[in-house]
């Protein structure tokens, strides 16, 4: 059973998305109602590739959660999670993150939070040497993604995953340690810290 409040954290976003296209997105795809909608702004206010979507119960935030994650838009796979500062599931909240173009989040009830939480470990008693990264910016290289890992580690390889369509990122990448304990360090403090504009969302690499 996946527990889950109301509320989903959606990364990966391109850009251009605002809280409308974010909400239509959701509608289009899963036929429940989306109850708010948002898309967090960065300092400049510009797009910072996250939000929030939050629906009438848990119940249809899981359904939804599950269904949406890793599904494209507009060229980039979203991650789709629990809003883990969800007050259904006893966070504290902050009453609002700045909104994209500074505008409020749309779709039915006010509010939002920034969802951040830390990454993911998928395994009991092994872990990887490789993390798996997603939101990252388009225009990041393989070698901006391994400097900025560098802070956790040695690291052996970093790659940028490329849409073979297009040619281009798709937003993901792996990043190998030397350990797995440099790996899991990755996970602890990088998750959710910006890279060329954009909070990255870091977990064990699942596929390892």
């Amino acid at each position: 059973e996946v527990e889950v409040g109301k509320r989903l954290y959606v990364g990966n976003l391109p850009y251009k998305v605002r809280w409308q296209g974010l909400k239509d997105f959701f509608v289009e795809r899963c036929g429940e109602e989306v109850m708010y909608a948002d898309v967090k702004a960065d300092w400049q206010g510009r797009s910072a590739g996250c939000g929030i979507v939050e629906f009438k119960t848990p119940e249809e935030a899981a359904d939804v959660m599950i269904r949406m994650h890793d599904q494209e838009l507009e060229g980039r796979r979203i991650f789709v999670r629990q809003d883990k500062e969800d007050r259904d599931l006893g966070g504290k909240g902050r009453g609002g993150f700045t909104s994209f173009k500074g505008k409020k989040g749309h779709g039915g009830k006010k509010g939002g939070n920034t969802g951040r939480g830390q990454g993911q470990f998928t395994s009991n008693n092994h872990y990887s040497c490789k993390v798996f990264v997603q939101n990252i910016a388009w225009e990041t290289s393989w070698q901006t993604l391994k400097d900025h890992f560098r802070t956790a580690g040695e690291v052996v390889r970093s790659d940028i995953n490329i849409d073979h369509r297009t040619g281009r990122s798709n937003g993901t990448g792996i990043v190998e340690f030397a350990t797995p304990g440099q790996a899991m360090q990755a996970i602890t403090t990088l998750n959710d810290v910006p890279l060329d504009g954009r909070e990255l969302y870091v977990r064990e690499d699942r596929m390892d």
